[in-house]
């Protein structure tokens, strides 16, 4: 039996999820309840742990409490041109901007939730530590026009203590995992960059560049990014070398890294043709730098008029041994657990 700890550090998860070997927590399509998932028994049925006003945007789970924090929401509205047209303008705005938003932590049985800070712009990711639990407050603006004044902040579980780790990033609040903790520190996708930031704080360091806006995945010590036509990058995390690059199935570009475990990684690409755009989600091997592809699916695929994209259409995805979940259902089942690539490669000697 695997404890969530060890869980996760096989398993990444992306969105407002969080998972243990048997349950999963995550948020319903409204993104206002979070929820409680019981793993492949279809006879338990979900059960709402919390309520919110405002859109639950990260997850995490820590020993028995779930920690979940909030975000802005995004608003669509869309136009025929002409009027019953097959073109639409799609236009976005932004609900909840303000200082409105918090972190709340809750028992996984069920029970009142407890602040545990507020008075925030929004929280895009959870995660922590045996000491601190961090996030990111994103940047302001839109997608198109992120500012500059993201930060990577914590609070120790007390909640007496909170540090700003990192400011002046440019973080979206699309990116729905921007940053892993790596031992003592902490990487993060800011800006076209991936940076390497000491969990104490001080400068940050360059590692290299990154597709603007891409999500990041760790497994063991190996981290994943994205790097548009270049494909998934995988780099070494005790050396920060590029152990190779992934090419993905279809001639598109990698926009974001969504969830990775040992022998494979879930990839998303963009492409457009005329008035169209397609989102789509690969699985794929993950041995650099000669990767073959295990398989590609497609799921929620979204096309929007003149090339518009619902910057959050990606549903919440978590890996484990049996397959791959998104939001509340299991999508792929495993026919057997995933291998990393040095035993795979032990294997056929």
């Amino acid at each position: 039996m695997f404890a969530a700890a060890v869980l996760l550090a096989i398993y990444s998860t992306f969105g407002p999820i969080a998972q243990t070997e048997r349950v999963i927590y995550t948020v319903t399509p409204s993104g206002s309840v979070l929820e409680r998932v019981v793993k492949d028994d279809r006879s338990i049925a979900p059960f709402a742990l919390a309520e919110s006003p405002y859109r639950i945007a990260a997850v995490d789970i820590d020993g028995d409490e779930v920690l979940y924090g909030t975000a802005v929401r995004e608003k669509l509205t869309s136009v025929a041109i002409p009027p019953d047209g097959f073109y639409s303008r799609t236009t976005l705005e932004l609900v909840d901007t303000g200082a409105v938003h918090s972190i709340l932590r809750v028992h996984e049985g069920g029970g009142v939730p407890q602040t545990l800070i507020s008075g925030l712009r929004g929280v895009t990711e959870l995660a922590h530590d045996a000491s601190w639990i961090y996030w990111v407050e994103p940047s302001s603006g839109l997608v198109t026009a992120p500012a500059a004044d993201a930060a990577l902040r914590r609070i120790d579980k007390s909640g007496l203590v909170v540090e700003t780790v990192a400011s002046g990033l440019t973080i979206p609040y699309n990116n729905q995992h921007p940053f892993v903790l790596a031992g003592d520190d902490v990487y993060v996708s800011s800006g076209g960059r991936l940076l390497r930031i000491s969990k104490s704080g001080g400068p940050a360091r360059l590692i290299t560049t990154t597709f603007s806006g891409s999500a990041i995945a760790m497994v063991g010590d190996v981290l994943y990014f994205s790097c548009g036509g270049a494909g998934a990058v995988a780099l070494q995390t005790r050396t920060d070398l590029i152990l190779g690059a992934l090419a993905l199935p279809i001639y598109a570009g990698a926009i974001s890294i969504l969830a990775a475990g040992p022998g494979l990684v879930i990839a998303e690409s963009s492409s457009g043709s005329t008035g169209l755009v397609y989102r789509q989600w690969h699985l794929f091997g993950e041995c650099p730098p000669a990767a073959s592809v295990t398989f590609g699916f497609t799921a929620w695929g979204s096309r929007y008029g003149l090339y518009f994209m619902d910057p959050l259409s990606a549903p919440p995805i978590a890996i484990d041994d049996r397959g791959v979940w998104m939001r509340d259902q299991r999508e792929i089942t495993f026919a057997s657990p995933p291998e990393a690539c040095s035993r795979r490669r032990a294997t056929r000697h």
